[in-house]
């Protein structure tokens, strides 16, 4: 079975700039592709911090996505793309990792 990925990606304003979500997509596009996984959706929140999923309609939809199946991994930069150390953001992190 070929595993479905979905894409994540995010900059904050004052840390980078806009071309960093097409530089932070081609590496997880990449990545699928040396992995065999299927690129099926991209998920981005542009000039947001990474403190707040409330905040971040992409991660939103993303969760949303993923609590309904619609892949089975979360490809990210790294991991504070998705989600900060903050204990406000870690109920994002557990749920990507949960299925269900």
């Amino acid at each position: 079975m070929t595993l479905r990925c979905a894409p994540y990606a995010r900059y904050s304003s004052d840390q980078q700039r806009a071309a960093s979500i097409e530089d932070q997509f081609r590496i997880g596009r990449e990545r699928a592709e040396r992995e065999g996984w299927k690129v099926v959706g991209t998920y981005k929140d542009s000039a947001i911090s990474g403190d707040s999923v409330i905040l971040r309609p992409g991660v939103r939809a993303l969760l949303e996505d993923a609590r309904r199946g619609a892949f089975e991994i979360v490809v990210a930069e790294a991991l504070d793309r998705v989600a900060a150390t903050r204990p406000t953001s870690r109920p994002s992190t557990s749920t990507c990792a949960s299925p269900g």
